[in-house]
């Protein structure tokens, strides 16, 4: 199978020299991943840049996601010596989540003054975390990916500085599956990707996952469907003159119910298995 995504990421290469240069100024890292997605939508770029400083994973859009699946995502990354905490930024106790997560990466011994760099993909919610803790609007947000276009210094108080940087993908994509799974959670430009066939293998996921879901919010049997598009289109009334079914406007409100949570908690990579044969925790 072909990737119905188109990958241009050569911009990247500068927001990753940006990355490294600053790595020298900063004590500790703020990695931002999509709850739904903590695998996919983590660069494995970064994971080697910043190897040599404490992380602080932190999982938005937590209510996105499966509970069940988050807190064991939250147990693999703790046992790997990291902190790590999922949060809805829209909330506003996720601030006291985040500060206390932050109080664990002062090094012992040292004067109050903590400098952390915050690094993630785009569209995963960078910025909104950084507003979130300095308690104003300080960093540019967006729907879109790619809105952060600099690094930015941000003073948050209590003697702790953050560096927002640009959203950073990956130079190329390993697999179809996860191209799709970043287009999903809207990781990448609605330019880059076919919405229809997008949508498609969108709905055979949640077909083969999660057919209550599709089932409940749509109200047809994803297994005697022919296809799911033209199945939810007719099911909305979205049909073009003759009454054929408007797949483009179908796809369209299968992404859009999908990223806002309107199909219900999903979560799109499954937990690490532990060498015991569960998951980890």
């Amino acid at each position: 199978m072909q990737t119905p995504i188109a990958w241009f990421p050569g911009h990247m290469a500068k927001a990753r020299r940006q990355i490294e240069g600053a790595l020298r100024l900063v004590d500790a890292v703020i990695v931002v991943v999509d709850a739904r997605a903590p695998a996919t939508s983590a660069n494995p770029d970064l994971e080697s840049l910043i190897a040599s400083r404490q992380q602080f994973i932190v999982l938005t859009k937590a209510d996105l996601a499966d509970p069940e699946a988050t807190e064991a995502w939250l147990s693999h990354f703790r046992n790997r010596g990291m902190v790590a905490a999922a949060v809805d930024l829209r909330d506003g106790a996720s601030r006291h989540i985040l500060t206390r997560g932050l109080l664990r990466l002062r090094p012992k011994g040292r004067t109050p003054g903590l400098k952390v760099m915050v690094v993630g993909t785009p569209n995963v919610g960078k910025s909104t975390l950084i507003n979130r803790l300095a308690g104003r609007a300080t960093a540019r947000t967006g729907a879109r990916p790619g809105v952060t276009r600099g690094s930015q210094w941000i003073h948050i108080g209590g003697g702790v500085r953050l560096l927002d940087t640009p959203g950073l993908m990956w130079p190329k994509l390993e697999s179809v599956e996860a191209g799709l799974k970043l287009a999903w959670i809207g990781a990448i430009g609605e330019n880059a990707y076919d919405p229809e066939e997008t949508a498609s293998a969108l709905a055979r996921f949640l077909a083969d996952g999660h057919p209550d879901l599709l089932q409940g919010r749509y109200r047809i049997d994803p297994h005697t469907a022919a296809d799911l598009l033209d199945a939810i289109a007719e099911r909305r009334g979205m049909l073009l003159p003759g009454g054929r079914p408007d797949r483009l406007r179908a796809a369209e409100t299968l992404l859009k119910e999908f990223r806002t949570g309107k199909l219900g908690p999903i979560t799109l990579d499954q937990p690490p298995v532990s060498e015991e044969g569960g998951a980890t925790s």
